[in-house]
């Protein structure tokens, strides 16, 4: 399991408009504490057998990359989340 990029977590830095990037814990540790997790396979290989463009590999990264930076929307901030 390759650990997400610290890199990819959006920060608005705004009290009142928390977003998900903020709040997510990369700590392996706690992966069986948690109440989200978001599982990524970056590989090509279904789309290479069956003679498609590939690309698929980049996908996890590129669904992280929006997925933090959407609002918490009901998700409490004092009880943070842990992806993967």
């Amino acid at each position: 399991m390759t650990p997400v990029s610290p890199d990819l977590l959006f920060r608005r830095d705004d009290p009142n408009d928390i977003r998900l990037g903020e709040v997510v814990r990369l700590d392996p540790a706690g992966y069986e504490a948690a109440e989200l997790v978001l599982l990524g396979c970056p590989q090509d290989e279904g789309v290479r057998r069956n003679r498609g463009r590939e690309g698929a590999r980049n996908a996890p990264t590129a669904i992280r990359r929006q997925f933090y930076k959407l609002a918490m929307m009901g998700i409490e901030a004092e009880r943070p989340l842990r992806l993967f």
